[in-house]
């Protein structure tokens, strides 16, 4: 694995966002692999003993403005790797986050060194192919449009797009677009691709509009974006009927037909390919509330969001309305890698849509399956991936699942729709919710005779309706045991004994979810033995106290498969957890 895994000369920056508790929200795919995580993380975790105060207190009085520290990352291999953190708060939809970018001080060192050796960066601009070139100027927010050597334009870049709005060199149904080409320019967040039908401050001789591309990368210096420098092009572009013309990436047509080359060579090379869909939540609802043109940003963001993701790593087009469809071909046989991008486009769409106008709360699912592996025709794990997909949207929404035999069941049973499903995944969120408000009205009514039998009552729902391997109840006092399983239980009161290692993570929250034992090495060793002694693989545990904090009960779930707690599954289990906890 590369060492800088933090830098690289196109993005130099990893960019994160994080709660003011250093809590990662969404973040590039890079600090998932420089840190070895598959789920959320705090930050400060990975800073050492020694320089962890400095760096909440630097993360505590950080402002408006960018502010920098130097500090240290422990790296998936226990290495701590000198890095310049540069953040700064950010209020979106009224509530306080950190921005973060990282900096690999040695790799960046040794880059600016070759970038001072090749000259300047005006060495992009022979990269580009024939077209209208610009450069826009993050800083005084400036855009110089020049054509044939001749400035044609230069200012704010909200006058740019104006203009050429009001001097029709815009057509009318790309106005949309091209408002978000701006806005995707001036973000200067990084490199974007996009057609249009437009044609810009050229025409045919008969004024008729001709299709353009667009493309732009971002130049940092000096520890930020400096400069967006780009191309706008209507020469030698390929057809544009194999394009989506709202969010021009490729049709279903054209997608199709290039997966099926790609599949024909996965076999030919005896590779895997592995197909995702991708759809967002909810969208319908969306288009009633906020109307179309709403529906008609999110899909466009939602696009460049994709793309911009999965890069030069496979093929991203729109199938559907709200749905999108993505191959990766000869994706490497690591599921790790897998889980971290489809976290990445699931978190980015997510956040993303805290910087809109309206009251948006835009999501999605994601379902993938493996060609050459799970199934060897392109129909049959289309299916496999469209399975995936409803049990994201059953399990939850808002998150991704790859499927595995092991869980899911066999692939021939699903493609002849006679799968048995997990109860988990049928148990869809308002079958949660109700079930939430008979455990309240059952507890409600409940007397000293028949509490331990309804405890238990309630273990074995949650057992069977979320899919769980094993639930466990027990006081701190040990005079109480409640427990649903699967198999012979383990020794009773077993997580009492390792409570101290665990408590702080707890108290952060009241809860500790890990849908991996082995992402828990590093900073939970304790746990991580335990789990990997009694063969489970993820685990939830919450508390119960009294009014003076005092443990009374803990709660503690725990599967020998991969579990992604949703964040609507654990309040869920949170709530029921308090109405039971206090019992026992």
């Amino acid at each position: 694995m590369d060492n800088n895994i933090l830098f690289s000369p196109e993005t130099i920056t990893v960019n994160a966002l994080m709660h003011p508790d250093t809590d990662l929200l969404a973040s590039d795919e890079k600090i998932y692999i420089f840190l070895g995580q598959d789920f959320s993380i705090k930050l400060v975790d990975f800073v050492p003993d020694e320089l962890k105060d400095e760096f909440l207190d630097f993360v505590k009085n950080c402002t408006s403005s960018h502010s920098s520290l130097v500090t240290r990352l422990r790296r998936y291999d226990g290495v701590y790797v000198d890095v310049s953190v540069m953040i700064k708060k950010i209020r979106l939809k009224n509530s306080e986050y950190i921005d973060v970018h990282l900096y690999d001080i040695k790799a960046m060192s040794d880059y600016y060194w070759d970038f001072a050796y090749n000259n300047n960066m005006h060495k992009n601009f022979d990269k580009l192919i024939q077209g209208i070139r610009f450069i826009y100027f993050v800083e005084s927010e400036v855009i110089e449009v020049v054509k044939g050597g001749d400035i044609i334009f230069s200012g704010n870049i909200n006058k740019w797009r104006d203009k050429s709005i009001e001097d029709g060199l815009i057509e009318k149904d790309s106005e949309e677009m091209f408002r978000q080409i701006c806005s995707a320019i001036a973000n200067a967040s990084g490199s974007g691709y996009f057609v249009t039908d437009t044609a810009f401050f050229t025409f045919d001789k008969d004024r008729e509009y001709r299709p353009t591309s667009i493309n732009f990368n971002i130049v940092t210096y000096g520890q930020r974006p400096a400069y967006a420098v780009g191309i706008i092009s209507n020469t030698n572009f390929p057809d544009r009927s194999r394009y989506d013309s709202l969010t021009c990436l490729y049709n279903k047509r054209e997608i199709r037909r290039l997966t099926d080359i790609i599949l024909k060579e996965t076999l030919v090379k005896d590779t895997e390919t592995v197909l995702v869909i991708i759809d967002l939540d909810h969208f319908k609802e969306m288009n009633d509330t906020f109307g179309h043109l709403a529906g008609d940003r999110a899909l466009i963001n939602t696009a460049r969001i994709i793309k911009d993701v999965i890069g030069k790593q496979g093929l991203v087009g729109r199938i559907g309305g709200d749905e999108f469809f993505a191959v990766l071909p000869d994706y490497p046989k690591d599921h790790d890698a897998l889980r971290r991008l489809m976290r990445c486009i699931r978190t980015q769409i997510r956040w993303h849509f805290l910087h809109c106008d309206e009251d948006v709360n835009v999501t999605c699912s994601i379902g993938a399956a493996i060609f050459n592996k799970d199934a060897d025709n392109y129909d049959d794990v289309f299916k496999l991936a469209d399975h995936c997909l409803y049990l994201a949207k059953t399990k939850g929404r808002n998150r991704f699942v790859i499927f595995n035999p092991l869980k899911h069941g066999s692939a021939a049973d699903i493609l002849k729709n006679a799968a048995v499903v997990q109860a988990e995944e049928t148990f869809t969120d308002d079958d949660k919710t109700k079930h939430i408000l008979s455990v309240i009205k059952r507890c409600n009514a409940a007397n000293e005779v028949n509490r331990k039998e309804l405890v238990r009552e309630i273990l074995c729902e949650i057992h069977k309706y979320y899919g769980i391997d094993r639930v466990q109840l027990c006081s701190a006092d040990k005079k109480e045991y409640f427990e649903a399983s699967n198999s012979s239980a383990e020794e009773p009161f077993a997580f009492l004994e390792l409570y101290d290692t665990y408590r702080e993570k707890i108290d952060q929250r009241g809860f500790l979810a890990l849908g991996n034992y082995m992402n828990s090495r590093g900073s939970l060793p304790e746990i991580a033995d335990h789990m990997s002694q009694n063969e489970f693989c993820s685990l939830f545990i919450a508390r119960y106290t009294d009014e003076n904090d005092r443990l009374c009960s803990i709660f503690v779930m725990t599967n020998k498969t991969q579990h992604s707690w949703s964040e609507f599954e654990i309040n869920s289990l949170l709530i029921i957890f308090g109405l039971i906890g206090r019992f026992a």
